[in-house]
């Protein structure tokens, strides 16, 4: 496994994870949150919030790439086992908690719908650019021992 290319796709892809949020709960959906902080439905995340947002995207882009280099040997290289790493990851991380918001958010279901749509075009991305950065390392030499 090459932990170098690990980190690198997996920071690319929590970059790319990070940006999705951005997009969709920022611009998209941005005044909907205001709305339901103003209501009292949503807490402010204040500074620390803010952090985890900043970190958690990253943890989960490394874990993808992560992912990718487990599969890859059992699924073979390239998109087809990045995208299926992606929806993995996509079932894991946002269907249960979007799903929960969706049956328990007050507030209407738009902002959950997006979310789940969001969340699966960004893991899609993400895990697409982490495989593509992805690649072996050099096989170790044969040591002597081994050889005879």
């Amino acid at each position: 496994m090459n932990k170098g290319r690990i980190v690198l796709g997996g920071v690319l892809a929590g970059v790319i994870l990070f940006g999705g949020d951005i997009l969709v709960h920022g611009m998209i959906l941005g005044a909907r949150w205001q709305a339901q902080m103003e209501a009292g439905h949503v807490l402010d995340p204040g500074s620390m919030g803010m952090v985890l947002h900043i970190l958690m995207p990253l943890v989960v882009g490394v874990c993808m790439a992560f992912l990718y280099a487990l599969a890859r040997p059992r699924l073979g290289p390239g998109p087809r086992t990045a995208m299926l790493v992606g929806l993995v990851c996509w079932i894991l991380i946002y269907l249960e908690w979007t799903g929960n918001a969706f049956l328990f958010q007050p507030g209407g279901r738009f902002i959950p719908f997006m979310q789940v749509v969001g969340g699966l075009v960004a893991t899609q991305i993400a895990a697409f650019v982490a495989g593509l950065l992805y690649k072996e390392g050099a096989p170790a030499p044969a040591s002597p021992a081994k050889a005879a």
